[in-house]
């Protein structure tokens, strides 16, 4: 069943979105989970100076990963075709998303997506010398947005750089052009809140941003997952590499691509305890998984490994069980 989803891109596999949805999810009719916010390091949030209950965070969470996961299967068509069938990673996506809402990491920053997405997209284009310098300013003033939303995903604006090297060669102006893109947001937001007489309140909030106070949350659950989920990047990847289905050198470096931003974000975990950008690692993990399943040629491991997969996001959700 699953070999058919994982190889083809037919319409009828986009019957499976919703299905992947409601079993991950399905217990939030009776069991909304506790919502977390630190507007301490959000500018964005700090000016809105809002608090979002728990059914308004939930839904917000689940619209964005069936849009997210929409998105992805154009993005997949158009740059992993042949590799995947396009849904497939569309699906691991909302797998992985629905186990990190569960463990409840800041739920409301997955809005982060969004921009993520079209930052990773810009920069695929770059490779093929597309507007280029139209695509980096695109990466940097989302990465930008990104950074208003939470400033630990300021660590994007280093992928954009890293990536930039990867898929050309270096050019100073370039590196540049993405500084650029990044300040913009935020220079056009200085500026909204100068003409309304409101700009103290940006400054109250990047000051806010060096006094983080995270919030309370189930240690030993949360390591343990993303424990789980690194070996299971680290064993996709190292299969994807040995399989030789990456053959085409665009495909390479979009692998490496990905590659680099899973690294940061365990970087960024490790290193500096920013537990939002747990959030960046979805996408790059949902692909190189996806990947490293299509090189499986018995369709009977492929369904036991799709199976165990969709039950865990079903069993987290009762590990959670009020």
């Amino acid at each position: 069943m699953f070999n058919k989803l994982l190889r083809t891109s037919l319409p009828a596999n986009y019957f499976f979105i919703p299905v992947f949805v409601l079993l991950g999810t399905f217990t939030v009719i009776y069991n909304i989970p506790d919502t977390q916010l630190s507007n301490n390091n959000s500018i964005l949030f700090s000016l809105i100076n809002a608090e979002f209950s728990n059914i308004f965070v939930t839904t917000i969470y689940i619209i964005t990963v069936i849009t997210i996961s929409l998105i992805l299967i154009s993005f997949t068509s158009k740059y992993f075709s042949g590799i995947v069938g396009s849904v497939f990673p569309s699906l691991l996506f909302i797998v992985f998303s629905n186990i990190i809402f569960w463990i409840k990491c800041y739920n409301i920053y997955i809005i982060a997506l969004f921009p993520l997405v079209f930052v990773v997209k810009s920069l695929f284009n770059v490779y093929h010398k597309n507007r280029v310098y139209s695509n980096l300013f695109n990466a940097g003033f989302l990465s930008g947005i990104m950074f208003l939303i939470n400033s630990n995903f300021a660590i994007v604006l280093l992928y954009c750089w890293v990536t930039v090297v990867l898929l050309r060669q270096f050019k100073l102006r370039e590196f540049f052009t993405v500084l650029i893109g990044f300040v913009a947001p935020i220079l056009i937001l200085h500026s909204i809140l100068f003409v309304i007489d409101k700009d103290i309140v940006l400054y109250i909030a990047i000051d806010g941003l060096f006094s983080v106070n995270y919030a309370h949350f189930n240690f030993v659950i949360k390591d343990l997952v993303l424990i789980i989920l690194f070996t299971i990047f680290l064993f996709s990847a190292l299969k994807v590499l040995l399989s030789g289905i990456i053959n085409k050198i665009a495909t390479r470096r979009y692998f490496l691509s990905f590659t680099i931003l899973f690294v940061l974000f365990v970087f960024s975990y490790i290193y500096l305890f920013s537990v939002t950008t747990i959030i960046i690692m979805l996408v790059p993990l949902s692909f190189i998984t996806a990947f490293a399943i299509s090189t499986i040629r018995s369709k009977y491991a492929i369904n036991v490994i799709t199976l165990l997969l969709l039950f865990s996001e079903i069993i987290i959700q009762l590990m959670f069980w009020k």
